[in-house]
């Protein structure tokens, strides 16, 4: 295998250093860093208390990540071993594990199919931070691309790339968080994940979109919609992001991202 292209790390830090959209940060490592291993998808989890929770993908099926986005991270999954551990895993397209019912693993199977009907495989990373797990990512590649110990190397940079990526995003989240609530006190009673909720109304998300996004049920979401709602006094969910930027609880409006539908 060739050198991996250390340029491709480099730009890729700087496009983090923006703080993209997590899906955004996704398509980043396939047409950056993973091009040197003709990657053809990719995702990332982030630990959430006992489950890992979908963060941001690439190249995966919408019928997949709805059916793909939580996971308990005591689960015999191959990224959670891989979480679990510390170690990466590879998987190969016949390796499809029989415990799991048929659906599931047809998804899986298909997802690690290309078009042509070439088989695919997917590899598993840890994210660390400060020396612990803090979340999962895979990549699909063909399934003869080897990864040998130089490209174990440059998915182990990566991974603290999107390590370090996942922690500042956190750590900014928190204190926007505490500035909020601090500045508008009748309004403390929101919680951080309807916090969330509303930041992803205000880019234009539909529910469905948003129970993906946060691994939440659909109905989970709806609950903390309505609730927000009665919150902010008003009642619709364009009235509630126009009411949250009001109120400063959401940054000034920004057009949606182009690739929303």
């Amino acid at each position: 295998m060739s050198e991996m292209a250390p340029a491709s790390l480099s730009g890729f830090l700087r496009f983090l250093s923006a703080s993209p959209d997590p899906s955004a940060v996704a398509e980043a490592i396939v047409h950056g860093p993973l091009t040197s291993l003709d990657a053809r998808a990719t995702n990332i989890f982030a630990a959430q208390g006992s489950d890992l929770v979908l963060e941001g993908s690439y190249g995966f099926t919408p019928e997949f990540l709805e059916r793909f986005h939580t996971f308990s991270i005591s689960s015999p999954f191959d990224m959670c071993w891989a979480y679990r551990d510390g170690e990466t895993i590879e998987r190969a397209s016949q390796g499809a594990d029989a415990w799991i019912g048929d659906y599931d693993r047809d998804l899986i199977t298909s997802s690690l199919t290309s078009a042509d009907g070439d088989a695919l495989k997917s590899t598993s990373v840890p994210i660390m931070s400060k020396g612990r797990s803090i979340g999962v990512w895979n990549l699909v590649t063909h399934a003869d691309v080897p990864i040998d110990r130089s490209a174990h190397l440059h998915l182990d940079a990566i991974s603290s790339a999107i390590g370090m990526w996942l922690a500042l995003r956190d750590n900014d989240r928190r204190f926007a968080s505490t500035v909020r609530r601090e500045r508008l006190s009748p309004h403390a009673r929101i919680t951080d994940r309807q916090l969330e909720v509303l930041r992803l109304l205000g880019e234009g998300r539909t529910n469905l979109q948003i129970s993906v996004r946060l691994g939440f049920s659909d109905s989970t979401v709806k609950k903390e919609v309505q609730q927000l709602m009665v919150y902010l006094n008003v009642h619709d969910r364009e009235a509630a992001v126009a009411r949250a930027r009001e109120l400063g609880l959401l940054d000034p409006a920004t057009p949606p991202p182009a690739n929303f539908a």
